[in-house]
């Protein structure tokens, strides 16, 4: 399979509901075997779509190559069919040639598979039908040789160009019964020349119908297997993205783990190459949250933590701001480039933020609600020792709490 084929596929098993049927679909094929080579609607619909681009451009260049050689075949019209050659130029140029150029638009310009089927058996059939139109019309003695074009062009729909196995079965049945029926209408072919004609055409169809076919089940067989494939790499790379997610952010709030925040403090430092830039710490903490979580329970608790991770990411939405749940009901917010002042504006707003929560705490011994406190610490560079800066907020957050809790205290 080529790369746009894989570009196809990946942007086709994005959606989970092809993902889905297409997943089922394999592991049913693989595990009980399926001899069936008919897909599901949905399925069929996709592989029709593959490689539909490609299978455009070469049927243009066939079409293209077999009509120029089907025009230059208009010299042997002097020699095989004297008698009418100039009725069988009529033909060529003024009736094959156009309908030739139409068929390539049509091609072209259009987005279906049907489409394109319809345009390029209707073209072929065409062919055979003029080459036993020009076969009739002549009584030269060497007319019956043109025979052998529409061997050639029979060989050309079926090995050739790039339609549908049921286009292929459909421009093989037209094809009989466009040769029998002009046969009916022959006066100048022995019964016996009719038959044997007929019999190596129909000979002929059945060998590169048996052809086509293989060639089809070769390409169904490639097509599951390399989706397959490409189905368990999917699930891999979201499997190997899920673990990254959780190796780096708390599973229960969503917020950065103590791993990630340091990653995170390291790729700041890189990219500012020195490290000289402000940067304040928040150290906040749920006020008497171990009360809450005793009488109101752990998944009420799970809730008042998952709320409170929302109001920190709200007010820490900057570019490299970031909020993290240091461990329980304490968290951790650096906001790099950001002065004193602007921070403690910040811890009010997500200290007022938690507090117009209004989640119920009849346990507390400051509030009837869930209330936050904050500490907070300065650096005008981060070159200094963060764990340093982290300490210093840390103390501050202890003087929120010794001083009556739901407070904002700087150090």
């Amino acid at each position: 399979m080529t790369t746009k084929s894989k570009s196809f596929f990946t942007e086709i098993i994005k959606n989970e509901e092809n993902l889905h049927d297409l997943e089922n679909f394999c592991l049913a094929f693989d595990k009980e075997k399926l001899n069936s080579y008919i897909f599901p609607k949905r399925i069929e619909s996709i592989y029709r779509k593959l490689g539909f681009k490609a299978d455009k451009i070469k049927n243009i260049a066939f079409l293209t190559f077999g009509g120029f050689f089907y025009v230059l075949f208009a010299l042997m019209d002097i020699l095989m069919i004297n008698d009418i050659y100039l009725f069988a130029w009529k033909l060529r140029f003024f009736i094959l040639s156009p309908l030739i150029a139409i068929s390539i638009f049509i091609i072209y310009k259009s987005k279906k598979v049907l489409t394109m089927d319809i345009a390029i058996i209707f073209c072929l059939l065409t062919g055979i039908s003029l080459i036993l139109l020009m076969v009739n019309a002549s009584e030269y003695f060497l007319a019956p040789q043109y025979h052998s074009g529409i061997f050639l062009i029979c060989i050309a729909g079926l090995l050739i160009f790039n339609i549908s196995l049921f286009g292929k079965l459909i421009f093989s049945f037209l094809t009989m019964i466009t040769t029998l029926v002009f046969f009916c209408f022959n006066q100048n072919l022995e019964f016996y020349s009719k038959f044997n004609i007929l019999c190596v055409l129909a000979s002929l169809t059945a060998v590169a119908l048996v052809s086509a076919i293989e060639k089809e089940m070769r390409a169904r067989r490639a097509f599951i297997h390399f989706l397959s494939r490409e189905i368990t790499t999917l699930n891999l790379e979201k499997k190997t993205k899920f673990l990254g997610i959780l190796s780096n952010q708390d599973e229960l709030t969503g917020l950065a783990n103590r791993r990630f925040l340091k990653k995170h403090l390291q790729r700041l430092y890189a990219q500012t190459g020195n490290g000289i830039f402000p940067v304040s710490v928040l150290f906040a903490d749920l006020d008497n949250f171990k009360s809450y979580n005793d009488n109101y329970g752990h998944d009420a608790g799970d809730i008042c933590l998952k709320k409170t991770a929302e109001i920190l990411k709200k007010y820490t939405n900057r570019k490299f701001d970031l909020a993290s749940r240091w461990g329980g009901e304490e968290f951790l917010v650096v906001l790099p480039f950001t002065t004193s002042s602007e921070a403690f504006q910040i811890a009010e707003r997500i200290r007022t933020g938690i507090e117009n929560l209004n989640i119920e705490n009849k346990f507390s011994n400051i509030s009837d609600k869930v209330t936050i406190s904050i500490g907070i610490a300065f650096s005008d560079s981060f070159e200094s020792d963060l764990d340093k800066i982290i300490a210093e907020a840390d103390q501050a957050l202890y003087a929120a709490k010794n001083s009556g809790k739901n407070k904002v205290i700087p150090a």
